[in-house]
C-alpha cells in the first residue's frame, strides 16, 4: 500500500532553499551583509542594526579598535542552519 502525503512543501519554499544553497555555496564561510540582507529582502542597515542588538542568532557584530566603525560577520554555516532550522528541504 503507498503512503499518502499530507504536506507537500510549495514550490516557492524550496526555490528559496535553492538560492540559499548558491548563496552559501558563493560564500562558504561568510556571506557579506549586502548579500544576506539582498537574500532575506530586507534593508541592509537593518540587518546591522538586528546583528548588533543580538535580535538574530547568526550574526556577529563587533567595535573596530578605537574608531567608531563596527564591523559585521555572518558565518555560512550559521545562518544556513538558522534559515532551514536545521532541516534541509529536498
Amino acid at each position: 500500500m503507498s503512503q499518502k502525503h499530507f504536506f507537500e512543501i510549495p514550490s516557492v519554499v524550496k526555490e528559496n532553499i535553492g538560492k540559499l544553497d548558491q548563496l552559501v555555496e558563493k560564500y562558504p564561510q561568510f556571506i557579506p551583509v549586502p548579500e544576506c540582507a539582498s537574500f532575506l529582502g530586507m534593508d541592509r542597515d537593518g540587518l546591522r542594526r538586528a546583528i548588533e542588538t543580538n535580535s538574530i542568532p547568526f550574526g556577529i557584530a563587533w567595535k573596530k579598535s578605537s574608531a567608531s566603525n563596527r564591523s559585521f560577520k555572518i558565518p555560512s554555516a550559521q545562518f544556513y542552519l538558522w534559515y532551514t532550522q536545521g532541516n534541509h528541504v529536498n
